[in-house]
């Protein structure tokens, strides 16, 4: 998962693991920590320092600060750093001071830093509203909208993406714009990828589609948990789920292809691919024939994505093959 930290440290500025040796680099991150307990401290009135400490570490997924240290003194070389790669990104937002022509955050580090607040809240038992101000504070904004932004509401009636035609050197594909809201959305939830191991990534996607089925993002994810932990049923339910809330938009029967280079038709197909592979899985033939159908014919601009995941979800040597009524609309 070094890859994943990489990238993290990228987006957040941090200095790199190979500009130094791995005493001075971890050394130089805990004085980062240490300086945003003395922060903390100087910030909640009546906290300890030592108390402001393990609040640090408890945001940062450690028990306290002695567990921390013992946890920085264990990494003796930078294969012991990358072999704990999920420990160290679990502490990047305590790392991270950012300049103020970051501010506001990118996706990546807003949704770590969302995180790190959410933490701290519960470390301190106090209220998010708090949290988020003393989080902002740690990071030398004034207050939350400074450091992240204003964040577009998601609209509750309206659907979440609307259905187009595009014609693209002369041909015609089907397009589905996402909404302001649902495109902050998607690209959160696909900078969780980054910041959370894969089964925290499915119980925010779960969580996130019980009000909101139809968010591409989210659906795509957690029917991709689901299918890894061959919860099949949870699939189709999620899956089905969020089909018929873009089904209100997109019309059923279209085999109008899905326009090239798009990320939330990615996501549709990574969607419909589960549910593909969780039919055979399960040996629902006929889904899996209509599924396949849908596959091939809308996402013929993005075959050699549904391949490549076929080859890891689906039971080997399956395949299903039928006509269905499709239809250019």
């Amino acid at each position: 998962m070094y890859d994943r930290y990489c990238i993290l440290a990228t987006a957040m500025h941090l200095p790199s693991l190979e500009e130094t040796s791995i005493r001075q680099f971890l050394d130089h991150m805990k004085s980062r920590m240490e300086t945003k307990a003395v922060r903390l401290h100087a910030l909640l009135p009546g906290i300890s320092i030592e108390s402001s400490r393990d609040a640090i570490a408890r945001a940062s997924v450690m028990l306290d600060w002695k567990r921390l240290e013992e946890q920085f003194e264990l990494v003796e070389t930078p294969e012991d750093f990358k072999e704990q790669a999920w420990q160290f990104i679990d502490t990047a937002a305590a790392w991270f001071q950012p300049a103020a022509d970051d501010m506001p955050l990118a996706v990546l580090p807003r949704v770590v830093v969302r995180t790190f607040a959410d933490r701290l809240a519960s470390a301190l038992a106090i209220d998010a509203p708090h949290a988020y101000q003393l989080t902002a504070e740690l990071m030398g904004a004034s207050n939350w909208l400074e450091l992240a932004g204003l964040k577009p509401f998601v609209p509750i009636e309206e659907p979440l993406y609307s259905y187009s035609v595009k014609v693209i050197e002369g041909e015609e594909y089907a397009h589905l714009e996402p909404c302001l809201a649902a495109q902050c959305q998607d690209e959160e939830f696909e900078a969780l990828t980054v910041s959370r191991q894969l089964v925290l990534q499915g119980d925010a996607a779960q969580n996130e589609t019980v009000y909101r089925p139809s968010l591409l993002s989210a659906a795509a994810t957690v029917v991709k948990c689901r299918l890894l932990d061959e919860q099949h049923e949870l699939v189709d339910w999620k899956g089905r789920a969020a089909i018929a809330e873009l089904d209100k938009i997109y019309p059923v029967d279209c085999r109008r292809p899905l326009a090239p280079g798009s990320k939330t038709h990615l996501f549709y197909i990574q969607l419909r691919t589960a549910l593909y592979a969780a039919y055979l899985h399960t040996g629902n033939l006929d889904l899996a024939y209509a599924e396949r159908e849908i596959l091939v014919a809308r996402g013929h601009e993005y075959r050699g994505d549904y391949e490549r995941l076929l080859k890891e979800w689906a039971p080997r040597g399956s395949k299903a093959h039928e006509r269905t009524a499709l239809c250019i609309v």
